[in-house]
């Protein structure tokens, strides 16, 4: 492994550093996702984001032939399902093809 001078430390050592920082449970109840809060607090904007994006994300999936596109797609597609409610699911997926 060929070690750049510019860092003051080994790469080994941040890592483990970071491992430790972040494996404590106090620090991952503090570390609560905005994004998930903002969606749980705003239901009007989450339906509407997830009626907005769920149809494009599913095309540009099925359509790709990347991996890492359908995976990154496929993720978010989940995070979408996730977080909508049965009813929304149920008018989504009317419109999509993968619902028939």
């Amino acid at each position: 492994m060929v070690y750049d001078c510019w860092h003051r430390s080994k790469p080994n050592d941040d890592f483990e550093a970071l491992r430790k920082q972040g494996s404590s449970p106090s620090n991952q109840a503090a570390k609560r996702d905005a994004r998930a809060e903002v969606l749980s607090e705003e239901e009007k904007l989450a339906t509407n984001f997830i009626k907005s994006l769920f149809g494009i994300l599913y095309e540009v999936y099925s359509s790709s032939a990347g991996p890492a596109v359908r995976h990154k797609c496929l993720q978010a597609l989940l995070r979408q399902i996730y977080f909508a409610s049965p009813e929304l699911l149920n008018d989504i997926l009317v419109n999509q093809p993968v619902s028939r």
